[in-house]
């Protein structure tokens, strides 16, 4: 079966962020709302030869909930690959070209092998890269009053909860003569009665630095063993994808992606997981994830509501948008929440701590060694478990700094001088 090429790779990782984090979907194609300019210099022309409302387009996105991210299927890559080499002989952007003996969608992936309960497809034939492509069917510009076609099917593909797996076909436009291409580019979106929930993630060198999979920068070479439940392994352009079913699952990270060997527990619900691997050594994720051995530490991907617990060594967590329990279990560590409302807790060790934006709640315990809290927000507030009382503890100012004493605990909250009281103290 068709593995996914890095630029098919690419398109799955931009539709899965997508998934994840459909509001956030605006920000990341639109640069300038006033002057209709997008961050792409090709969707710029499209926004403005089409004319499209960028304030509709933008309370749209807000308005979708966040889905499940998508697993590759390598049986619909072929017969979403097969369509696109029908489009480029026929020099046409159509879902059946029956001049040419097509079949319909369904008869085209069930005799890929694929027996679909549900089953969409996007296409374009006039694509100039991988991100004008997922943007074209994000934005859905047509010409209408909006700039926008009525429906935004191909949008609805993207962000239908009701698929699981995807495959795509893209080819170059190898005829100079052609008024298609350079790139076309056919998406099938489908699910099976019988099938996942799936694993399904990228390995990748981060080396742009942007925090997400761009082409090039794809890692074979990883291995994911899942206890009693299969192995797969990252293709040439990274991407790798397991069918786990629900429950606790407990996996093996290794091979030549990986520095060392790195063991985790996932939960794995009704809907699919994203689990990449970056730069060797961390893992990010959209669902609850426990490090136990190897590795640097975790992200959180997309808007959900994500829990990270460290291995106890030296670990970074970084929480998202949504609510989070950031807890290191011990060691050196570095947390950081997002814009949710998250509880951060360290363990013992000297952590760095910083709750982002949301009302952020700290928990110490004693002994928990000397730690920093670098911000300090409104609704903000400190903790104290294992039967610490607030008899127990002392406040002080160092500077524009509040320092908190308790039972072998030093905890410096940067800028808090003055803001912070006894009283205000939590016992959990």
């Amino acid at each position: 079966m068709p593995t996914a090429s890095a630029f098919d790779q690419h398109l799955v990782e931009l539709i899965n962020r997508f998934r994840l984090d459909p509001a956030g979907e605006y920000e990341r194609i639109v640069a300038d709302t006033g002057g209709r300019r997008a961050h792409d210099p090709d969707v710029t022309a499209a926004l403005r030869w089409f004319g499209v409302d960028l304030r509709t387009l933008e309370r749209e996105l807000d308005a979708l909930d966040p889905v499940q991210p998508l697993a590759w299927n390598g049986r619909l890559a072929a017969a979403a690959t097969g369509h696109s080499q029908v489009l480029r002989r026929a020099d046409v952007q159509s879902h059946q070209v029956t001049s040419r003996g097509e079949a319909p969608l369904g008869e085209r992936i069930r005799d890929a092998g694929y027996d679909p309960i549900r089953a969409g497809e996007n296409v374009y034939s006039y694509a100039e890269s991988g991100r004008h492509a997922h943007e074209a069917f994000v934005v859905d510009w047509g010409p209408a009053a909006d700039g926008m076609q009525a429906g935004r099917g191909h949008r609805v593909n993207l962000v239908y909860a009701g698929f699981s797996e995807v495959g795509i076909g893209a080819l170059r436009q190898d005829d100079a003569s052609a008024s298609t291409g350079p790139w076309i580019v056919t998406q099938n979106f489908a699910a099976r009665a019988d099938a996942g929930p799936f694993l399904t993630g990228v390995a990748y060198r981060d080396r742009d630095g942007d925090g997400a999979y761009s082409m090039g920068e794809g890692m074979k070479g990883l291995k994911v063993a899942a206890e009693g439940r299969g192995q797969a392994a990252s293709a040439k352009a990274g991407g790798w994808s397991l069918e786990v079913g629900e429950g606790e699952a407990a996996l093996a990270l290794s091979g030549a992606a990986v520095k060392g060997r790195i063991a985790l527990s996932v939960e794995v619900g009704r809907d699919n997981v994203k689990l990449d691997l970056v730069d060797r050594a961390m893992v990010a994720t959209s669902a609850d994830l426990d490090l136990k051995r190897g590795g640097a530490g975790a992200i959180a991907l997309g808007i959900g509501d994500v829990d990270l617990s460290g291995k106890g060594g030296r670990d970074r967590l970084q929480g998202n948008a949504g609510r989070n329990a950031l807890d290191g279990e011990g060691g050196a560590d570095h947390l950081s929440g997002g814009a949710g409302r998250d509880r951060i807790e360290g363990g013992r060790g000297d952590d760095v701590l910083k709750g982002g934006g949301g009302a952020d709640l700290f928990v110490f315990h004693a002994r928990d060694g000397h730690d920093r809290v670098l911000d300090w927000g409104p609704g903000d507030a400190i903790a104290l478990g294992g039967r610490l009382e607030r008899s127990d503890a002392a406040l002080s100012a160092s500077g524009d700094d509040a320092v908190l004493r308790v039972a072998g605990t030093v905890v410096v909250i940067e800028d808090a001088a003055g803001r912070i009281d006894l009283d205000d103290l939590l016992l959990v």
